[in-house]
C-alpha cells in the first residue's frame, strides 16, 4: 500500500523476531487500515494475519495489549469493538462493543483499556468481557484517563488523566483495580502535581 499507519507496535518477549501491530488512524483520519500485520524476521517483511480489514472494520484502531506471560494472547480495539485472540492472531473472536479505545494495557491478571469516552474498563478473562471501573466525568471519579504505562511497576499501574485545568498522573495498585467494580469505582492515588 501506498499509506498506511501504524497505531501500535508488540515484540514478542520471549523471541523478538515476532513483531506484531496494529494499522490504521486512532482519531479516524484519513489513514486506511489493513488490521493486524505481524512480522517473524524482527520486522524486516509483514504479512497480514487472520485480523484483515474489512468494510465493517473501517479506519479506526487502537493500541496492541500482549500478555506479559504468554504473547500468543493479544488484544485490540478497532472500529470500537474488542478483537482477541490466544493464538498470535491466528484466529481471532470479536468481543464487547466499546466506544472506541485509546489504550491498552494488558497484564498477567486484567486487561484495561481506556476507551473512547476517556473511561477505564477492565477485562479478567483475557478480553471476552469488559467492565467500567473508573468514569471520565470531572464530578465522578476521575478526568479523561488518556494513557496508561506500558508495565506495572512494583505492583502499580500508572495512567495519566486529562482534566479541565491539566493532566494529572495517577497510580493504582493491582489489588485496587482487581477490587473496584461497577458499582464501586477505582479510585486512582494523584501522583505530583496536576501537568498545566
Amino acid at each position: 500500500l501506498a499509506f498506511v499507519s501504524i497505531s501500535d507496535i508488540r515484540v514478542n518477549p520471549n523471541d523478538p523476531m515476532k513483531m506484531y501491530a496494529t494499522t490504521g488512524d486512532r482519531n479516524f483520519g484519513s489513514s486506511q487500515s489493513i488490521g493486524i500485520i505481524k512480522s517473524l524476521d524482527g520486522g524486516e517483511t509483514w504479512s497480514t494475519t487472520s485480523l484483515v480489514v474489512t468494510p465493517e472494520l473501517g479506519k479506526s484502531c487502537s493500541n496492541l495489549g500482549m500478555k506479559p506471560n504468554n504473547p500468543n494472547y493479544m488484544v485490540a480495539v478497532i472500529q470500537n469493538y474488542v478483537y482477541y485472540t490466544t493464538d498470535g492472531w491466528s484466529t481471532y473472536t470479536k468481543g464487547t462493543l466499546l466506544e472506541g479505545g485509546l489504550d491498552v494495557l494488558y497484564t498477567n491478571d486484567f486487561i484495561l483499556i481506556s476507551d473512547g469516552s476517556g473511561n477505564i474498563q477492565r477485562s479478567t478473562d483475557n478480553g471476552a468481557t469488559f467492565e467500567i471501573l473508573y468514569l471520565n466525568a470531572e464530578i465522578q471519579v476521575g478526568g479523561i484517563a488518556f494513557r496508561f504505562n506500558p508495565v506495572v511497576v512494583e505492583g502499580d499501574v500508572y495512567f495519566l488523566a486529562g482534566k479541565k485545568n491539566g493532566a494529572i498522573l495517577y497510580k493504582a495498585s493491582i489489588a485496587q483495580i482487581m477490587a473496584a467494580t461497577e458499582a464501586n469505582k477505582l479510585v486512582g492515588t494523584k501522583v505530583g502535581t496536576t501537568i498545566p
